[in-house]
């Protein structure tokens, strides 16, 4: 195989490269959801209380099937290694995209309560100057009051405070030798539910009045960036390591 990529000419062979940079992947990041040790006198509350804190903390599991396409293609030989490196960094593709979608029915189980999803990682850690990250929400959502922000906004506080210590690999043992940097953080919020009251007459519910979805979308929207701007800046980890926020809408 590698013989037959070689054999290929070096215009050609940067058009795959290209194409492998550009790929999608599917890593779901999943929280680490295993028990602390037990110890003799340790009640069930107590442990429960300490899993929560973990949770709370942003603990996440190592990943070990975040395969990146690029990588694979480093590893076959020193040839291809010498080739593709230089050609990632002249490349300029270095927009890492991340998706946070807490209405997605794979984390609506007791097994795992994450939501987060690595689609891009174009080139290493190192290089990252983008992170688009999509935020997945009903258009009901509403922030603040007893229960704090949204499970979405906060998984998405603990992968960027994980992020910029450890990586794409969100749990890993070790931090990096040089924390991330990001020159633009770009969140991208999109809407699953486009009218609820169509929802409410086709379950037979009556509507009292219009549901204005311009208004529900802009606190919407308004919600987000008033939590997030208030958590980079509080978080010193964030603060130094994000240069500015744009908002778009998905």
């Amino acid at each position: 195989m590698t013989s037959l990529l070689l054999d290929l000419p070096a215009e050609l062979r940067l058009q795959i490269y290209d194409a492998v940079l550009d790929v999608q992947v599917d890593c779901q990041v999943i929280r680490r959801t295993s028990p602390p040790p037990s110890r003799p006198g340790r009640s069930k509350h107590f442990t429960h209380l300490l899993q929560l804190a973990a949770h709370r903390a942003g603990q996440f599991e190592a990943t070990p099937t975040l395969s990146i396409p690029w990588l694979n293609f480093l590893l076959v030989c020193k040839t291809i290694t010498a080739e593709l490196g230089p050609h990632m960094a002249a490349s300029k593709n270095m927009a890492y995209e991340l998706e946070v979608d807490g209405l997605d029915r794979r984390y609506n189980s007791s097994e795992n309560k994450s939501q987060v999803t690595w689609r891009k990682i174009p080139c290493p850690p190192s290089s990252v100057c983008t992170l688009r990250a999509t935020l997945v929400f009903d258009l009901g959502t509403s922030f603040g009051g007893r229960g704090g922000s949204t499970p979405t906004l906060s998984e998405l506080y603990q992968a960027l405070r994980c992020f910029v210590r450890n990586g794409p690999q969100l749990g890993r043992r070790s931090e990096l030798e040089k924390q991330v940097h990001l020159n633009t953080l770009i969140v991208r919020i999109r809407v699953r539910e486009s009218d609820p009251d169509r929802k409410k007459q086709l379950q037979g519910v009556k509507v009292r009045a219009p549901y204005d979805i311009g208004v529900r979308k802009q606190r919407l929207r308004s919600g987000v960036e008033g939590y997030l701007s208030a958590v980079v800046q509080r978080c010193s980890i964030l603060s130094g390591a994000v240069d500015r926020i744009v908002y778009q809408w998905a």
